[in-house]
């Protein structure tokens, strides 16, 4: 009869017991014969307890009998369905089905759970499997047919939803744009989806039920493979890995994948199998180096050029000591406006600046540039700070430079010490006298500058003692994501509130050490470290123990002297070079078997620009050694840095005097 079932056809020629006989049959010697009464008895109840349908028709399909369950599936009572026909239950489009059935009944066959679909009273279609036997008489003629009724509606809900689930399941599996496949919890690879052979190059036969770390992914590196074996590992005891890795080709190229591993557990949170997934991101990888190198590119552009517009070197007069640094943002950031800059007026007093332009990158950086350079032209024809920012803004506006920059300006006389200062929105000068508690210049403030060209700009004034320190800056030196700026400032004045015995350059790699700037860099940062030393009529003249850890000291006191006086840096560093190997010699040689004593260092200027030196101690000079290769070095280099060099000793002491011409009056 070939109607199609679930899963198969039905053969016509599939023969069951004979229910009758089957169920009125004992077994051979189990025990005594029944009478045909109990055996009559004992098949009804079999019918009436039985979970399915059971019916029985005649050769016409006239229902004879209709059990419990056939009342319970169906919805008929047995007294609605015996002497009607079974064709009442099944739907029209399947009335040929009947006429099968009765033709293989007839012929004495056999139909053994044969799927199809029959109605209830409430016409609802019904799934149920069917298997039927003939009923013969006596004679061995068939009379009618016995049919058992099984409701599968339940179990074709169940497959059919496992179809529609296994169907989602392969159009996410083989959709999903992602490598994806399935492993045992030993790591034996069991699927695997479309794209991950189709972009590969593989087929299934190359990568299916092997150890996934040997799949042809991972050929490329022992090391790969050991750590995807570790990652199948952790992952079947439940364990996510993540990494990105490299993979290869079937051609052999190289890839990068963004891959993952995740164990999947049931529901007694067993892990059942291992789910590995990937994305391709070769490109994106290219693409970010590219854009990092580019980045970084840029960014060199940009400071180069933000260091070409700052200036190289700090002229000042005599009496102003100066040192600047400025170090940009980390190559996380981009390049910002951060400048500073020192220059002499016309009238003899110091310009100070250091502003700060709004933005990033080399558009900032040419902003920063056009103010720096405007700032200074109008810094020689302009009286006062105030009325300097005033005009400063009015460039603003009338070149659209920028929208956002802070200022601060200041101006020194270096003969007085009056200080006169005014600032756009930038962060207060910090005053640092020789004695006394460090303090903010937090008078003269006005908004930045953002092309106002109507706004009047005040100023203040402070007069400083000998020996003050000035610290200019910009906000990278205190801002700090997260954090309060009263906070930075308050690190600000307690760092630079301790500078004895330190030179100016030292101020400020301290600044910037302590306050976090190297870790951080989160943003520019320029700092400006301005000592006013009055120069007086009396010359250099320092007594210190003769002792290693003194040298220190004296070269600082020594860098601000000279600095205070405006060598240029070649003088002043050969000057402090030739100072320091004479005293270190007094200390090593000078006091050897006594009680150590003192060195002395003079130094006075002549009337032809010259510098005059003497370094004098009161011990006894001891004889030396000349096998040493290094032996008299430290005298011929004294000797070739400067002019006139001399070395008396007497029992009273040894003094070691020379001469430098001043080539310069300018400092860094």
């Amino acid at each position: 009869m070939g109607v199609t079932e679930r899963s198969h056809k039905v053969p016509v020629g599939v023969a069951v017991p004979d229910l009758g006989g089957a169920l009125g049959r004992e077994r051979s010697g189990s025990r005594p014969e029944r009478s045909t009464d109990e055996q009559l008895a004992y098949l009804a109840a079999v019918v009436d307890t039985s979970n399915d349908a059971i019916v029985s028709k005649s050769l016409d399909g006239t229902i004879t009998s209709w059990n419990a369950s056939a009342e319970r599936v169906f919805g008929y009572r047995a007294e609605e369905m015996i002497g009607r026909n079974v064709r009442l239950l099944i739907p029209a489009e399947l009335q040929a089905e009947e006429d099968e059935i009765l033709a293989r009944i007839r012929a004495g066959g056999y139909i053994e759970h044969y799927e199809t679909v029959r109605l209830t009273k409430q016409g609802q279609r019904l799934d149920v499997s069917l298997s039927i036997s003939p009923i013969k008489n006596q004679a061995g003629r068939v009379i009618g047919a016995a049919k058992i009724a099984r409701d599968i509606t339940a179990r074709r809900q169940a497959e059919d939803e496992l179809i529609a689930t296994t169907a989602k399941f392969q159009s996410v599996f083989n959709q999903s744009g992602i490598f994806a496949g399935i492993m045992d919890p030993d790591g034996t690879l069991r699927e695997i989806n479309d794209l991950a052979l189709d972009a590969c190059g593989y087929t299934r036969e190359d990568v299916l039920n092997l150890p996934f770390w040997a799949t042809p992914w991972w050929r490329g590196d022992e090391a790969e493979q050991d750590l995807i074996r570790a990652a199948s590992e952790r992952a079947a005891t439940g364990e996510v890995f993540r990494s990105t890795l490299r993979y290869w080709l079937a051609d052999g190229s190289e890839r990068l994948v963004d891959f993952a591993l995740h164990p999947i557990r049931d529901e007694r949170d067993t892990v059942r199998f291992l789910y590995p997934t990937g994305i391709d991101i070769t490109e994106r990888a290219r693409a970010e180096q590219a854009l990092r190198e580019q980045e970084a590119e840029e960014r060199e552009i940009a400071i180069g050029l933000q260091r070409a517009l700052l200036p190289s070197r700090l002229v000042v007069p005599a009496g102003v000591s100066v040192a600047a640094r400025y170090d940009a943002a980390s190559a996380a950031l981009e390049v910002g406006g951060d400048w500073y800059d020192v220059f002499s007026l016309n009238d003899g007093r110091v310009a100070l600046t250091v502003g700060d332009v709004g933005g990033h990158g080399l558009e900032a950086a040419a902003a920063m540039g056009q103010l720096r350079t405007a700032l200074s032209a109008l810094a020689r024809y302009t009286d006062s700070p105030g009325e300097l920012l005033t005009r400063l803004d009015a460039f603003v506006a009338a070149t659209d430079a920028t929208d956002f920059a802070t200022v601060c300006y200041g101006v020194l006389d270096p003969a007085t010490g009056s200080f006169h200062y005014a600032s756009a929105g930038h962060p207060p000068i910090l005053l640092v006298p020789p004695t006394g508690e460090p303090r903010w210049l937090d008078q003269g403030r006005s908004p930045p500058l953002c092309g106002d060209d109507e706004r009047e700009r005040g100023q203040a004034s402070v007069k400083l003692e000998p020996n003050s320190l000035l610290v200019l800056y910009s906000d990278g030196l205190i801002e700090r994501r997260g954090e309060l700026l009263t906070d930075g400032l308050d690190r600000l004045k307690q760092v630079a509130g301790s500078p004895v015995g330190l030179s100016l350059s030292e101020v400020c790699d301290r600044l910037v050490a302590e306050l976090g700037v190297e870790v951080s860099r989160q943003d520019d940062v320029a700092v400006l470290a301005v000592r006013f030393t009055p120069r007086t009529r009396g010359g250099f003249h320092q007594v210190f123990p003769a002792e290693p850890v003194e040298l220190r000291t004296l070269r600082t006191s020594l860098r601000d002297w000279f600095d205070a006086r405006g060598l240029g840096t070649a003088d002043r560093d050969a000057l402090i070079l030739a100072i320091g190997e004479a005293c270190s010699n007094a200390i090593e040689h000078a006091y050897t078997g006594r009680t150590t004593g003192n060195v002395t260092v003079e130094i006075e200027e002549t009337a032809d620009n010259t510098l005059s030196v003497a370094i004098k101690d009161q011990g006894q000079l001891i004889a030396r050694s000349r096998s040493g290769p290094d032996r008299g070095l430290g005298t011929r280099l004294m000797s070739d840095l400067t002019y006139e060099f001399t070395r008396e000793s007497t029992p009273t002491g040894t003094t070691v005097r020379f001469q430098m011409p001043i080539t310069g009056r300018s400092a860094r």
